[in-house]
Protein backbone atom coordinates (compact mmCIF):
# COMPACT_ATOMS: atom_id res chain seq x y z
CA UNK A 1 0.00 0.00 0.00
CA UNK A 2 2.82 2.37 0.86
CA UNK A 3 4.27 2.14 -2.64
CA UNK A 4 0.86 2.76 -4.21
CA UNK A 5 0.38 6.03 -2.35
CA UNK A 6 3.97 7.15 -2.91
CA UNK A 7 3.80 6.45 -6.65
CA UNK A 8 0.43 8.19 -6.85
CA UNK A 9 1.92 11.25 -5.16
CA UNK A 10 4.89 11.21 -7.52
CA UNK A 11 2.57 11.04 -10.52
CA UNK A 12 0.38 13.83 -9.14
CA UNK A 13 3.37 16.16 -8.89
CA UNK A 14 3.94 15.91 -12.63
CA UNK A 15 0.44 16.85 -13.77
CA UNK A 16 -2.11 19.49 -12.97
CA UNK A 17 -4.94 19.46 -10.50
CA UNK A 18 -5.62 19.81 -6.81
CA UNK A 19 -2.86 17.46 -5.67
CA UNK A 20 -0.27 19.27 -7.77
CA UNK A 21 -1.50 22.55 -6.31
CA UNK A 22 -1.05 21.17 -2.79
CA UNK A 23 2.46 19.98 -3.69
CA UNK A 24 3.34 23.38 -5.16
CA UNK A 25 2.08 25.11 -2.02
CA UNK A 26 4.33 22.92 0.12
CA UNK A 27 7.33 23.77 -2.06
CA UNK A 28 6.46 27.46 -1.89
CA UNK A 29 6.53 27.21 1.91
CA UNK A 30 10.14 25.97 1.65
CA UNK A 31 9.65 22.24 2.09
CA UNK A 32 12.13 19.94 0.35
CA UNK A 33 10.68 18.11 -2.70
CA UNK A 34 11.16 14.65 -1.16
CA UNK A 35 9.33 15.65 2.01
CA UNK A 36 6.60 17.42 0.03
CA UNK A 37 5.95 14.21 -1.97
CA UNK A 38 5.78 12.20 1.24
CA UNK A 39 3.37 14.72 2.76
CA UNK A 40 1.25 14.52 -0.39
CA UNK A 41 1.27 10.70 -0.25
CA UNK A 42 0.08 10.86 3.35
CA UNK A 43 -2.64 13.34 2.40
CA UNK A 44 -3.82 11.07 -0.43
CA UNK A 45 -3.88 8.11 1.97
CA UNK A 46 -5.91 10.10 4.51
CA UNK A 47 -8.39 11.22 1.86
CA UNK A 48 -8.69 7.67 0.53
CA UNK A 49 -9.43 6.29 3.99
CA UNK A 50 -11.97 9.04 4.72
CA UNK A 51 -13.79 8.52 1.43
CA UNK A 52 -13.77 4.77 1.89
CA UNK A 53 -15.22 4.99 5.41
CA UNK A 54 -17.91 7.47 4.38
CA UNK A 55 -18.70 5.68 1.13
CA UNK A 56 -18.25 8.93 -0.81
CA UNK A 57 -16.67 9.81 -4.12
CA UNK A 58 -13.75 12.20 -4.57
CA UNK A 59 -14.87 15.78 -5.25
CA UNK A 60 -12.08 17.85 -6.79
CA UNK A 61 -13.96 21.11 -6.17
CA UNK A 62 -14.09 20.38 -2.45
CA UNK A 63 -10.36 19.65 -2.48
CA UNK A 64 -9.54 22.84 -4.43
CA UNK A 65 -11.23 24.89 -1.68
CA UNK A 66 -8.94 23.22 0.87
CA UNK A 67 -5.83 24.04 -1.17
CA UNK A 68 -6.81 27.71 -1.38
CA UNK A 69 -7.16 27.82 2.42
CA UNK A 70 -3.80 26.13 2.85
CA UNK A 71 -2.07 28.58 0.54
CA UNK A 72 -3.24 31.56 2.57
CA UNK A 73 -2.70 30.08 6.01
CA UNK A 74 -0.39 27.74 7.80
CA UNK A 75 -0.22 24.31 6.09
CA UNK A 76 -0.23 22.48 9.41
CA UNK A 77 -3.35 24.30 10.64
CA UNK A 78 -5.19 23.70 7.37
CA UNK A 79 -4.23 20.02 7.38
CA UNK A 80 -5.63 19.60 10.90
CA UNK A 81 -8.95 21.14 9.80
CA UNK A 82 -9.29 18.55 7.05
Amino acid sequence: MKEIFKSTATRATCGTGPFHDFYAALLAKGMKPEMARLTLARKIAAITLTLWKRGERFDAQHWRKRVRVERTGDIRDAARRF
